[in-house]
């Protein structure tokens, strides 16, 4: 079986449209949260979060965080108080801020979190709809994966050809074969 060999620069080639790949997703994850805050959020909260997770974990997804004083906080008590939720003595709440302002309340006790529901943030586009923000079209959704995977098979196919190509023209059999 012929064994491929690959020249160096076409493994510099791959590993700059990994690069590329890997810069574009990036841009486009930023773009995505400014351009579609509330629908990020609520994509993020309906599967990224738990009840029983730490406050270290759930804090590192989010911008910043403030302890909000539940004495003082009328909304928080009456939202609380809607959900049929308890709040114990010892129990903390805090404002995780996401992006551009948009954040979420979420309970602590013993720093995990308790009486979060996933599926109130399950339908991110009827949430974003409610409170009139943008809904992404189906395209944006799943990121921009999908396109640089293909960039990259496509560019990784064209390389591989291009190298097996020159390393043909220059191989000894073909000089070998041409005519003088």
């Amino acid at each position: 079986m012929p064994r491929s060999q690959f020249s160096i620069r076409t493994l510099l080639l791959l590993v700059a449209l990994t690069a590329v790949c890997l810069s574009i997703h990036r841009v486009y994850q930023s773009w995505y949260v400014q351009s579609y805050t509330l629908h990020s959020l609520h994509s993020f909260l309906s599967t990224g979060i738990n009840n029983g997770d730490s406050f270290d974990k759930v804090a590192g997804h989010f911008e910043t965080a403030a302890k909000v004083d539940i004495a003082s906080n009328d909304q928080v008590r009456d939202l609380w108080k809607y959900k049929g939720w308890a709040i114990q003595p010892h129990d903390e709440i805090w404002h995780f801020i996401y992006s551009k302002g948009r954040g979420v309340w979420i309970q602590f006790r013993d720093g995990r979190v308790v009486n979060f529901r996933a599926s109130d943030f399950a339908d991110p586009d009827r949430n974003a709809r409610v409170n009139r923000e943008p809904v992404p079209p189906l395209l944006l959704r799943h990121g921009i994966w999908p396109l640089c995977l293909a960039i990259f098979v496509v560019g990784s196919c064209v390389l591989v050809a291009l190298d097996k190509r020159a390393r043909g023209a220059s191989s000894p059999q073909s000089r070998d074969q041409q005519p003088q």
